[in-house]
C-alpha cells in the first residue's frame, strides 16, 4: 500500500516532534515513524531526566560542603527508590503526551522502523502496540 505524505518524521524526539507539528500547522500531510517510546533521548532517557537526578546529588555534595560551617549533614541521604519515583512521574506520562498532542494536530502516529529506499520512499515496518 502507498501512502503519501508531504513530511515523514523518522524519530520522535523533540526536534522530530517540534518539525512534524509545525509542517501539520501549515496544513501539510505528516506522519512520524519511531521504534522507540516518543519523546526521545532528551525527555525520557538523557537531558531531563538527568536533570532530577543531577539536582539531588548537588544537594548532597552542597551540604556536605558546608559540614562544620553551620550545616549538620548527619541525616540527609537520597532515597533512591523515592528519586525514581519522582523521575518517572515525569518520564512515564511524557510518551503518551506527546502521542496525544501529534495526533490532535493531525499527525499521523506510526511505531515501528522506518528506512530510505530511494529519494522519496520510505520502506516502514510497524509494530503492534
Amino acid at each position: 500500500m502507498t501512502d503519501r505524505k508531504d513530511l515523514v518524521v523518522l524519530g520522535v524526539g523533540m526536534s522530530g516532534n517540534v518539525a512534524a507539528n509545525k509542517c501539520a500547522a501549515a496544513g501539510w500531510s505528516v506522519a512520524v515513524v519511531d521504534e522507540l517510546l516518543y519523546g526521545g533521548t532528551c525527555a525520557l532517557r538523557g537531558c531531563d531526566p538527568k536533570k532530577i537526578l543531577r539536582r539531588a546529588a548537588e544537594i548532597v555534595d552542597a551540604a556536605r560542603l558546608m559540614r562544620g560551617k553551620g550545616i549538620d549533614e548527619n541525616d540527609l541521604a537520597i532515597n533512591w527508590s523515592e528519586l525514581m519515583a519522582h523521575k518517572r512521574a515525569f518520564t512515564d506520562k511524557m510518551p503518551s503526551q506527546i502521542e496525544s498532542g501529534l495526533e490532535k494536530n493531525g499527525v499521523e502516529t506510526l511505531q515501528g522502523s522506518a528506512q530510505f529506499v530511494n529519494e522519496n520512499t520510505i520502506w516502514r515496518r510497524l509494530v503492534a502496540r
